[in-house]
């Protein structure tokens, strides 16, 4: 695990993917099939990803406790070089410790909610 790694991870997904899914795994994106890890982000990471990825579009963030997931989770390059959390294995909706919705302007211009630290 990363020394410094954050508290929590986020994972984002679409709104009505999250309202839509069963079971007890979060579904994953397509992204994540292809790269065959989940692709999360840090709290400093997130507005990039959400405006990069989610311009347009009701999200949830899902956040999970970076401890609980140490032992499936690598820290890899990504954009810009930095490290990106990327867990490997099924996403299990027991590990959200908490979801918040954002809606993502059009232009991709986020403002993060309190929570997100």
């Amino acid at each position: 695990m990363k020394d410094n790694a954050p508290r929590f991870i986020y994972k984002i997904v679409p709104a009505d993917q999250w309202l839509a899914s069963t079971g007890k795994n979060v579904p994953p994106a397509e992204v994540d099939k292809r790269d065959g890890y989940v692709h999360f982000s840090t709290a400093d990471q997130l507005a990039e990803t959400l405006s990069l990825y989610f311009a347009g579009q009701k999200t949830r963030i899902l956040a999970v406790e970076t401890a609980r997931v140490r032992e499936r989770l690598k820290w890899e390059p990504s954009r810009h070089g930095d490290l990106f959390p990327h867990l490997y294995g099924e996403f299990e909706k027991a590990l959200v410790a908490f979801s918040l919705d954002l809606e993502v302007p059009p232009d991709g211009t986020v403002t993060l909610p309190a929570e997100i630290v």
